[in-house]
């Protein structure tokens, strides 16, 4: 995939700098930090990893930022937040999480969270109706 197109079954709602997505198709919640969200907001098809990593906040080298671009579609596509597989071109180094960490140093508070949990359904996430107390009588 050269440039990664989010997917559009996903209901919206924007925390402060974070993105939390419902996908109502797999019955999953995602909570994105900003980081994964401005990557995920990123995917529009048009886009490039390349171009995405140009994007990001934070001082980092070109090489920092595009490694954690990559990182970050590696975690979106394990989401299930992608239209397709995420493929690194051939011949770039995949750097390990460890190694990334090394690198960035102070701005490793930029690795991106992705928390996913599975949505309760309709019924499971009523309230459970009050149950009537007997009152003594006299």
């Amino acid at each position: 995939m050269s440039h990664p197109k989010r997917i559009e079954t996903v209901h919206i709602e924007s925390l402060n700098n974070e993105l939390c997505l419902y996908d109502w198709q797999r019955m999953e919640v995602h909570n994105l930090n900003p980081t994964a969200a401005t990557v995920w907001t990123l995917c529009d098809g048009q886009t490039s990893p390349q171009q995405m990593a140009a994007q990001l906040p934070g001082d980092l080298t070109p090489a920092q930022a595009e490694e954690l671009v990559w990182l970050t579609l590696s975690r979106l596509e394990k989401a299930h937040l992608l239209q397709e597989a995420v493929v690194k071109p051939a011949g770039h180094k995949t750097l390990t999480r460890r190694e990334l960490l090394k690198g960035l140093g102070v701005a490793a508070a930029l690795l991106p969270v992705v928390s996913s949990i599975v949505a309760p359904d309709p019924v499971a996430a009523q309230s459970p109706a009050p149950t009537p107390t007997l009152q003594p009588v006299g």
